[in-house]
């Protein structure tokens, strides 16, 4: 009996599992199409419309948003242009395979 609930309680985690991944690839498939949009809109002119402008940037979120907002050399200032939502999006598209 004890196997039987363990299996059980095993198959419904499983479930539950299979069940939010699917709903963050729904979710991360969203983000990464806004974050074209944005990149079409306002980055590709400089970057490339391939993204071949950003062939060599390895940074993480924290590093993207200080880049963005005109904490380095290597970008122009866009301090408050984009809300932290879109550079969300924005880096969930340059980062997607």
């Amino acid at each position: 009996m004890k196997r039987y609930i363990w299996q059980l309680m095993g198959g419904v985690l499983l479930s539950i599992y299979m069940l939010l991944a699917g709903s963050l690839a729904l979710a991360d498939e969203a983000q990464v199409a806004a974050g074209a949009e944005i990149y079409s809109e306002f980055c590709q002119n400089c970057h490339g419309p391939d993204k071949s402008g950003l062939a060599s940037y390895r940074g993480d979120l924290d590093a993207f948003t200080e880049r963005l907002e005109g904490m380095t050399d290597e970008m122009p200032d866009f301090a408050g242009f984009f809300e932290a939502d879109e550079i969300a999006d924005l880096y969930a598209y340059l980062t997607a395979e």
